[in-house]
């Protein structure tokens, strides 16, 4: 009887330790401590994989061989490598991403298939360097960027960004990466343009709704609307195009309210605002200027003392460096209803003068427009049919912005520009999806730019801040198929809430076994499947090429232009075939 006890006591706490390990390890990792350490080698589950390369993604080759060694039960990095060596992720449109894309939205309510197209760019190390994986010479413009197609100069142009295009729903919290390319200093307008229609008609078929394109507005970006036909001027605001995918339907497009906020900032801090004297009137403010300087005074003001009214604020926010002024949380911060609040507090207390109180007004209404523009609960979401303060501040900044002057002069501005060209699609848009799916309310922050941000933020947190083309893949391909997205504290922008749609792993090597039949239902995937066979199996060592520390040494590199050719000549008699022919 004792030992039966005994027995049962000893299969409880073997139940209770399995329970405990399982919140942190999988079944098959599990089932590897259970196993002696020279048993038959484990089948690692796709799930464990996928825990493992993010693990790898945050402490590096190094460090996950380290683990490895001290008994963790995690795969070896061999067969890490061998996971992902034959996913090329070439530049260009992922065609396997939207196959995969395609199957998870079958089944799906058409509002779960609405979405936006974000795009933006990161900066990239100058550099020619011979790709293991692809075997080609990476390092210059991906020709879909230039007109024709062609790069006809004498000598080829260097990349030095990245634009990356990315999806995201609007009515779920999903993203996924579709397309990148290599750009140059400058982007020719039609060759863009071409290309984004390329992306949008792969999305529509993969069964996606793209409804608007989310950007900055930078030079490329801007000349990308006026191309098309986007304008937002005093007179006048054209938001949106004719559908290229879906005839009878409309393509919005959108200013990043992130980016707004922190070229709002900027301008607050160079010049002196001057409101509409409608809105001074209706409003009942004291006078038509806005200044920072009011906000500076306050914090002379409360400088020195241990309990301080507008304790966030500090000198960065009124004297911002280069890279401060890159920060949306600092933006954010000046224009909340704190920083109000405390000026209107030394108002009262006869610590500023009367007119601050402009300036506060102004400070509260920019805040109500941000929590507007980037709704992510209910309570700011634009509700069908509905008049709420979160319409009202939106059609406030819109009258603001049309008639503001700055420093007196009464110009326009790319501020304005934009303000009025995304608070308009915001509207717009925002009814016409309620209306048209029978929404009750819209989520204005899906629109944003954040989710791309922080992919970018990532790829910089994997050891250099401007990676090199090669290492820009690897980072890219690694950050997909982990599904690794930690955003750092320091990052200049906030989580954004949204995971990646598509299970690379699984959804990638179950779709390796469809028939035939199903296959030609799918995008095509052909092109993809021909660059990912001219992979080499055998090239184990490819992580390793610009591994997460990225240790250059290990890339075969020509940093400088005119060793291109003497690279070639050990590789063969003539350079190898550009790797864009296929995509």
């Amino acid at each position: 009887m004792m030992c039966d006890l005994q027995i049962i006591k000893i299969k409880q706490r073997e139940a209770t330790l399995i329970d405990s390990v399982a919140k942190f390890l999988h079944a098959d990792q599990i089932e590897k401590l259970k196993r002696p350490s020279e048993s038959k080698a484990i089948t690692w589950s796709s799930e464990t994989i996928q825990q493992c390369l993010a693990v790898r993604s945050v402490v590096g080759a190094k460090g996950y061989e380290y683990m490895h060694k001290l008994h963790f039960p995690f795969p070896s990095y061999r067969t890490l490598c061998r996971k992902i060596q034959n996913l090329p992720f070439a530049p260009g449109i992922q065609y396997d991403v939207l196959g995969l894309l395609k199957q998870k939205m079958r089944g799906r309510e058409e509002h779960e298939k609405l979405c936006a197209l974000l795009v933006d760019e990161m900066q990239l190390k100058r550099r020619v360097e011979y790709d293991k994986s692809t075997k080609q010479m990476v390092g210059y413009v991906s020709p879909e960027t230039l007109p024709g197609g062609v790069d006809n100069s004498e000598e080829r142009q260097l990349a030095v960004h990245a634009l990356v295009f990315m999806l995201r729903g609007l009515t779920v919290a999903w993203k996924q990466t579709v397309a990148y390319l290599y750009t140059g200093t400058s982007l020719d307008s039609g060759a863009y343009w071409t290309f984004t229609k390329q992306v949008l008609q792969a999305s529509e078929l993969s069964g996606l709704k793209v409804e608007c394109i989310t950007s900055d507005m930078g030079p490329a970006n801007t000349g990308l609307w006026r191309h098309v036909g986007i304008h937002s001027t005093r007179e006048s605001v054209i938001p949106m195009i004719p559908h290229p995918a879906r005839p009878g339907d409309s393509l919005y497009f959108v200013a990043d309210p992130p980016h707004l906020l922190k070229n709002l900032w900027n301008c607050v801090l160079g010049h002196r605002i001057g409101l509409p004297d409608n809105v001074v009137t209706r409003h009942h403010l004291p006078t038509n200027i806005v200044t920072h300087v009011y906000v500076q005074q306050l914090m002379d003001l409360q400088q020195g003392s241990e309990l301080r009214v507008a304790h966030k604020l500090q000198a960065c926010h009124t004297s911002p460096s280069h890279y401060e002024k890159m920060r949306v949380c600092l933006a954010a911060q000046l224009f909340s209803r704190s920083t109000a609040a405390a000026v209107e507090t030394a108002v009262k207390l006869g610590l500023l003068p009367n007119e601050a109180l402009t300036t506060a007004w102004f400070i509260r209404a920019v805040n109500d427009w941000f929590d507007a523009m980037n709704a992510r609960k209910k309570d700011h979401a634009l509700l069908h049919n509905t008049s709420t303060v979160t319409s009202d501040s939106l059609k406030t900044m819109l009258e603001i912005v049309r008639h503001m002057s700055f420093s007196g002069r009464k110009i326009w501005k790319p501020i304005q520009t934009g303000i009025q060209l995304s608070t308009t699609v915001v509207l717009q848009l925002g009814e016409e999806l309620m209306s048209k799916c029978n929404l009750q309310y819209f989520l204005t922050g899906r629109l944003s730019q954040d989710p791309v941000e922080n992919l970018f933020s990532q790829t910089r947190g994997q050891g250099v801040v401007h990676p090199s083309c090669t290492s820009f893949r690897l980072a890219l391909r690694l950050v997909t198929v982990a599904q690794y997205l930690e955003v750092s504290k320091g990052a200049a922008y906030a989580e954004d809430g949204c995971t990646y749609i598509v299970d690379y792993l699984r959804d990638h090597y179950q779709s390796v076994r469809l028939s035939d039949d199903s296959r030609a239902d799918e995008v095509d995937e052909s092109e993809v499947c021909q660059a990912a066979s001219d992979v080499a199996a055998s090239d184990v060592a490819e992580l390793c090429v610009t591994e997460s520390t990225y240790d250059h040494e290990e890339t075969v590199t020509t940093c400088e232009p005119e060793l291109h050719s003497s690279a070639c000549q050990q590789l063969g008699n003539s350079p190898p075939p550009s790797p864009w022919t296929k995509i």
